[in-house]
């Protein structure tokens, strides 16, 4: 192709190649002959999200069983959790996302019955005591980090992260007029040995002049280094820690800050540590949260108060994700966002040919491999 001046182009082909005038005589008829990608839907980031729906056993809620087929509820239970945690904010229903934007198998033929079912369905109590027994699972004996910020968004829902960042939907905060409270029963008592292992923690107010005494300094993932230190006046089974941290989103500002942390826990940096990796996951958590007044996912609002074990169960399958491909989320996302099925047609010909996946790199094939069978 040349790209010299237009007042100099060749008019003839030469070793530059065509040119602009040769192009535009070529009749449309020959561009007609060609195929044409006319879809592009995403599906590597749907199937790791399936093969960690599945690892977590949450299909076995609807029906599913291994080697069977996949009821179409259990399908349209899936779409709706992984609509959540790909494109939260996204004004389409599910069924339109599903359709134009991804591609999950076996929700091809359903219904919006089925959308509304699986939506209300996702909000039972049993769902969520299935999704919350294998998040515990996996938490094992760890200790557990409760931020109790009530100013904070989001903050009347009590997310416990555990310390491999395992988000735990324990309840809502004892408040009867919020209206935003899900339809589970998340008002039940907790088990005894998870309620043992809570290490409760509050933001307070807290003047920085009054810090004295030598801070001390850690160093966390990806080499963000936080400072801290004890407080004077603390009680029996309370201990009062400064922590001073930097805001990479508003040029490293300074913040300063103090936590109450009550009972008696892990070491102060593994508390800070709890600390600054709940407050990470509870931003995940209220962004999936956000959404509009009225959920886009069924075109009806009956359902609307499943959506925060929905959200939950979202970002419990990013982190089950990232336990097993060993890969932050965003990284996974990024790199089998471009994984899609492409639907191609021959205009002329009136031929529409079965749809194709793009070729996988290395990276995208090692991260598939951990789902066989999805």
């Amino acid at each position: 192709m040349y790209w010299g001046s237009p007042h100099s182009q060749p008019s003839s082909p030469s070793s530059s190649g065509l040119s602009f005038n040769d192009i535009a005589k070529i009749p449309e008829t020959f561009f007609r002959r060609l195929p044409q990608v006319v879809s592009a839907r995403t599906v590597g980031t749907p199937i790791v999200l399936d093969g960690a729906w599945r690892n977590l056993g949450l299909d076995r809620m609807f029906g599913g069983r291994p080697g069977a087929a996949r009821p179409m509820i259990e399908r349209a239970a899936f779409a709706i959790v992984a609509y959540c945690a790909l494109d939260a904010r996204s004004t389409s229903s599910v069924s339109e996302w599903v359709r134009e934007d991804v591609s999950i198998s076996g929700t091809e033929k359903n219904s919006q019955a089925d959308w509304k079912a699986a939506a209300e369905r996702l909000g039972r109590a049993s769902v969520w005591e299935r999704a919350e027994q294998s998040a515990r699972a996996n938490v094992g004996s760890q200790p557990v980090y409760l931020v109790n910020d009530h100013s904070a968004p989001g903050g009347e829902f009590a997310l416990a992260v555990s310390q491999d960042c395992w988000p735990l939907l324990l309840r809502p905060w004892p408040d009867q007029d919020n209206p935003r409270r899900s339809s589970a029963d998340l008002s039940q008592p907790l088990p005894e040995d998870l309620e043992a292992r809570i290490v409760s923690i509050q933001p307070v107010k807290h003047a920085a002049a009054s810090v004295s005494g030598t801070l001390k300094e850690i160093e966390l993932a990806g080499h963000e280094r936080v400072s801290y230190c004890l407080l004077d006046g603390q009680s029996a089974g309370t201990r009062l820690i400064f922590v001073q941290t930097w805001d990479r989103s508003r040029s490293w500002c300074r913040i300063d800050e103090v936590i109450e942390v009550r009972g008696d826990g892990p070491a102060d940096h593994e508390i800070i540590c709890g600390y600054l990796d709940s407050l990470r996951v509870r931003r995940e958590f209220v962004y999936l949260l956000g959404r509009p007044s009225r959920p886009p996912f069924t075109e009806s609002d009956q359902a609307a108060s499943a959506w925060p074990v929905i959200s939950w169960i979202a970002l419990l399958l990013t982190r089950q994700v990232e336990h097993d491909t060993g890969q932050p989320w965003p990284k996974v996302r990024t790199e089998l966002q471009r994984v899609q099925d492409l639907t191609v047609t021959v205009p002329q010909a009136g031929v529409r040919l079965p749809s194709g996946r793009t070729p996988l790199s290395p990276g995208q094939r090692a991260i598939l491999s951990r789902y066989p069978g999805i």
